[in-house]
């Protein structure tokens, strides 16, 4: 069975799940502190398919949390929003939860910029609006996904894919609306200001999840893809306190030629003041792609060129990701740098139409397949300063000390 050449089933500290008769089994190619990601193949759909499978012996916790991410995952349905095709649990004697995946061949626009570069403009406005219409999809179903930053978005083939929804609640549920979550970095004002205090042990009240949070890290995302470089540095305490204090640096300073309509969307995203934000995904997604239909396609961003000089040679072939390059490297790399993986990404795309959501508007047009950008090196690892040791999430519950995603 073809697939991601990426983890012996013995290099994986997890046995193998029991999967109903449909799937057969192939490797895994991802691991985390609660779960493991697996390729399959699904004789009933005819497709392959991401089984991401619970670790035996965790807490009720993480397995109401596990349960709660694939129901958000598909109550946010849409076009461009990784698509759940089935949950249950396996046959064995643990009674393991799995979650079942559209299998995405690509890589996320956090190692498009690692090993590209800043985007140029037209593609980085198109890239964006279909990120923003995943929000908006995600919105409107009472979704709030509380985690967008460029590793959890995916491209491949044209299309661009909200993934992991691992830290997402529910307004309709009330379904962990009162933790703090997300990464230093692409937190705003206020929920920065409760991370601070929860490192320093002296828990503030802490202000409910809204779509402006969204908003405020798809604009830090925006940021970054046009600059070629994060808003932020990678010292998270240093991070938090630059953005409790809602000191965004201005994009036009990094990109000085940066069209002045998406300079001033990206301030607006960015605001201090969660009222003075857009007021929805949807009005966010309408402007970008009106920006991308008249931006020049350059460069802007004074870091144009990648991070990584990588090579074919750099990491070994039996490491080497066959079509899900990004999130293998990117977790190799955490895991390397001694830090606990973002919740594993569960990476999906070829069985299309399966419970898809198209847009039922004048925008449907608009939202085919897209300026996909390329990835020079997408099978190598990195050797250098590695963005994942500041990409790492966290989650704060009420009355609990700060735990970093697993």
């Amino acid at each position: 069975m073809p697939g991601p050449r990426t983890a012996r089933r013995d290099a994986v500290d997890h046995p193998a799940p029991d999967l109903p008769e449909r799937y057969e089994l192939g490797h895994p190619f991802g691991q985390g502190g609660t779960s493991v990601v697996w390729y399959c193949f699904d004789h009933v759909l005819g497709a392959e398919v991401a089984v991401k499978v619970l670790r035996p012996g965790v807490g009720e916790y993480q397995r109401k949390a596990f349960r709660d991410e694939a129901e958000l995952t598909a109550m946010a349905a849409g076009e461009n929003v990784v698509r759940v095709l089935d949950a249950g649990h396996d046959q064995g004697p643990g009674v393991t939860p799995y979650i079942v995946m559209e299998f995405l061949d690509g890589h996320t626009v956090g190692h498009r910029i690692a090993f590209n570069g800043a985007f140029p403009v037209d593609e980085a406005a198109d890239t964006a609006a279909r990120i923003a219409d995943a929000l908006s999809t995600a919105h409107e179903a009472g979704v709030l996904h509380r985690d967008v930053k460029p590793g959890n978005v995916m491209l491949v083939d044209g299309l661009v894919k909200l993934i992991d929804f691992g830290y997402a609640a529910s307004r309709r549920h009330g379904l962990g609306l009162d933790a703090v979550v997300g990464t230093p970095g692409y937190l705003p004002p206020d929920k920065a200001r409760a991370f601070r205090n929860a490192l320093g042990t002296a828990f503030a009240r802490r202000p409910p999840s809204t779509e402006q949070d969204d908003l405020y890290a798809f604009g830090v995302t925006l940021y970054e893809m046009v600059a070629g470089e994060p808003a932020f540095g990678p010292a998270p305490k240093k991070t938090l306190k630059a953005q409790a204090e809602g000191r965004m640096p201005r994009l036009a300073q990094v990109a000085p030629g940066v069209p002045a309509e998406l300079d001033r969307l990206v301030v607006r995203l960015t605001a201090k003041d969660p009222r003075d934000r857009p007021g929805s995904a949807a009005e966010v997604r309408d402007r970008l792609f009106d920006i991308a239909e008249n931006a020049p396609h350059r460069i802007v961003g004074t870091r144009g060129v990648p991070i990584y000089q990588a090579s074919p040679q750099a990491v070994p072939e039996e490491n080497a990701a066959h079509g899900v390059g990004a999130a293998t490297s990117e977790a190799a790399a955490r895991q390397g740098a001694g830090l606990p993986l973002n919740g594993l990404v569960p990476l999906s795309v070829t069985a299309q139409g399966l419970g898809a959501v198209q847009m039922g508007s004048a925008k449907e047009s608009r939202l085919g397949p897209g300026r996909a950008p390329s990835v020079e090196h997408p099978h190598t690892a990195p050797h250098r300063d590695n963005p994942a040791r500041r990409d790492v999430g966290y989650l704060v519950q009420p009355g609990a000390t700060t735990e970093p995603r697993l």
